[in-house]
């Protein structure tokens, strides 16, 4: 069974979380926000000249098309799950063929109309807020292939934003943008006042923001893909499913190769190997392991992995999984289950009583003397089954009578000695307690 795998199984290569605040530092970008810097400080300085408007609205159309463009990859790639992003060219600065450009100046210029139709002062601040949260969520529904229909839908900036949800993510793009808006609004508001040497450190300081804040949406995409219903690459998600994979195939690899020794009736050896290789890992490869082995048509191996399992989790009081475990092999064994420990046996049997399943409860104490002599819950187990005995007439009385006999201190028990009565009560009426 094991033919199909012939070398060891590689693990995915390890995930690199995007970057967003050490993405300037990658030699592309730097060079990239410097020629964006070089461009949009010669525009801004040019404004303070009159003479060199003409050369100022030549930066500035080239600027905000190259930048706009760049922007656009930087979105797509990252999106996407790219850590690096395709170089800044002269490519980008073609527009045909690409929609993409008019769409996002139709979007913009849409903006600009409504905003002009309000007139209000702290109309416009709150416009200017719903704008800047809104406006990217457009942009990048355009970026990913969006119509303009879909992007200037307002129903789906709400619903865009809301898949979002509030995550770090989410929190660091909305600090960004905050941030961008605030620095680019004072920028325009305050630029009489600039000279021109104090503009050549706050235009690559916006420039440098701008780029992080386009990465910092990017990754935001990237990490609700699932939400979003995106195509991805690389994104955590889809790492983790790569590893769950690889994991699947190493235990069914391992698994496969026990099958000869369970074929062969030799359980204890394959047992052996089993439970040595899942300590390795602390046993955190065991339901993977279980899930195979239940594929099997020789249940012996799964039963006593599942048994092992429930003692686990009953250690550990981690009573929900226990008893998901104990269903399996209650089934499995159609209802004569031998359990390794007392405790545990004693644990389940509290555990099915509270959720009104008396009668695996029973199966699993009814052998309880038998399997766990001069336990020192015997007491309280035989206690149990008359509980059980009590509310679930359908549980055979004629085991827990034969216990009682070797256990006459029970007699002295109050407690014991009513619950016996009523049981011999119900059992000569054959009517259910009162």
């Amino acid at each position: 069974m094991n033919a199909r795998y012939t070398r060891p199984l590689e693990a995915p290569p390890a995930f690199e979380p995007l970057e967003t605040f050490r993405f300037p530092l990658r030699l592309g970008t730097g060079l990239t926000w410097l020629l964006f810097a070089i461009i949009f400080v010669l525009a801004t300085t040019s404004l303070k000249v009159p003479a060199f408007y003409i050369r100022s609205l030549f930066l500035w159309v080239v600027g905000a098309g190259l930048f706009t463009q760049y922007s656009f990859v930087v979105i797509e790639y990252t999106s996407r799950g790219y850590q690096e992003v395709p170089k800044l060219s002269g490519s980008m600065m073609f527009w045909n063929n690409n929609m993409r450009m008019w769409q996002v100046i139709t979007i913009v210029l849409t903006a600009l109309l409504l905003g002009a139709l309000v007139t209000d002062e702290w109309s416009r601040i709150v416009y200017l807020v719903v704008l800047s949260a809104m406006l990217p969520v457009a942009i990048s529904g355009v970026v990913l292939g969006g119509s303009l229909i879909i992007a200037l839908n307002p129903l789906t900036w709400f619903s865009t934003v809301r898949r979002f949800g509030i995550n770090r993510a989410s929190i660091t793009f909305a600090v960004l943008q905050a941030a961008l808006m605030f620095t680019t609004t004072t920028l325009v508001a305050q630029f009489e006042q600039i000279d021109g040497f104090h503009l050549l450190w706050i235009v690559p300081l916006v420039v440098l923001l701008a780029i992080v804040t386009v990465r910092s949406l990017g990754v935001l995409l990237n990490s609700r893909s699932a939400e979003l219903g995106l195509l991805v690459n690389q994104s955590s998600e889809r790492h983790e499913q790569a590893l769950l994979e690889h994991e699947r195939l190493v235990v069914h690899d391992f698994i496969s190769g026990l099958y000869p020794l369970a074929r062969a009736d030799k359980l204890g050896e394959a047992w052996t190997r089993l439970s040595n290789n899942l300590a390795r890992d602390d046993w955190a490869r065991a339901l993977l392991a279980l899930d195979h082995l239940r594929t099997w048509e020789d249940q012996r191996l799964a039963l006593r992995l599942a048994l092992e399992l429930i003692e686990r989790h009953v250690h550990a009081s981690e009573m929900a999984a226990a008893w998901s475990h104990y269903d399996y092999v209650h089934r499995a064994t159609a209802g004569d289950v031998k359990l390794l420990s007392g405790r545990a046996a004693l644990a389940l049997g509290r555990t099915a009583a509270g959720l009104d399943q008396t009668q695996q409860a029973a199966d699993g104490l009814r052998h309880f003397t038998a399997d766990f002599p001069n336990h020192p819950g015997e007491d309280d187990a035989l206690k149990l089954r008359l509980k059980l005995a009590l509310v679930d007439r359908d549980i055979d009385v004629g085991d827990i009578h034969h216990d009682l006999r070797g256990h006459r201190d029970l007699i002295v028990d109050p407690e014991a000695r009513e619950l016996i009565r009523r049981v011999r009560r119900m059992q000569g009426r054959g009517t259910s307690p009162s």
